[in-house]
């Protein structure tokens, strides 16, 4: 009881912060876009196991995200001078 009277007023005080923010809604476009694209992805996965195309994915991203990282280290090194 003496806990309930201590944490209601802080609940009470983060559920008002949080209700301040706005609800975001999705446009319809969106909502079906990603059906399409979900629906896409499970006629691909008649040919191929999804964990397979997962992986596949997960390796795409991890090397371009290197190559985007390697790209923004040169460009820092270029930017210090005397460097070449």
């Amino acid at each position: 009881m003496i806990i309930e009277i201590i944490l209601n007023p802080i609940f009470w005080i983060v559920g008002k912060s949080i209700s301040l923010f706005p609800v975001l809604t999705l446009p319809d476009s969106f909502l079906s876009a990603m059906n399409m694209f979900f629906t896409l992805i499970a006629s691909i996965g008649f040919f191929f196991p999804l964990n397979t195309l997962s992986e596949i994915l997960g390796l795409f991203l991890i090397y371009y995200s290197l190559k985007l990282a390697i790209s923004v280290f040169n460009f820092a090194i270029r930017k210090i001078p005397f460097i070449s």
